[in-house]
């Protein structure tokens, strides 16, 4: 697919309803997926870093696409919005890493987890505050 052919909204939620209809279809896949990112065993930390790699570049394909098809804000370049994005992602699935370890159970986070993630994606595109007044890259004396 060519980027100047993509729906950038409409490619997204495609690509997240794929993945819930496949969580939804092949149920042992989805928990073998969402108890690696949750709730990984520390014995198997390395082996499941290895085998993380290839969705690991399948999410660093995913955040260039949506960086190609977006206007960055001034002083942001596409490596520091992918970095970004990266960071987002880790502390996004640190958290329900913590709730899982406060006793939440894990059907739930995993319910909340994919309904929140395309949320999530939404905020860290374009923010919570209709406009930008806080950070400003200059230093005013």
């Amino acid at each position: 697919i060519k980027h100047d052919e993509l729906d950038f909204d409409k490619n997204i939620k495609q690509i997240f309803e794929i993945r819930y209809k496949f969580f939804n279809e092949n149920e042992l896949y989805k928990n073998i997926f969402f108890n690696t990112l949750i709730q990984p065993p520390k014995h198997l930390t390395k082996e499941i870093k290895e085998l993380r790699k290839e969705w690991e570049q399948f999410n660093r394909n995913l955040y260039t696409n949506i960086i190609e098809n977006v206007e960055l804000r001034d002083g942001i370049s596409k490596v520091d919005a992918i970095q970004y994005f990266t960071v987002f992602e880790e502390m996004f699935n640190g958290y329900f890493q913590n709730r899982a370890y406060e006793g939440d159970s894990f059907e739930y986070l995993v319910d909340v987890h994919e309904a929140k993630l395309l949320k999530i994606l939404d905020i860290m595109l374009y923010g919570v505050a209709k406009e930008r007044k806080v950070y400003d890259n200059t230093i005013n004396n």
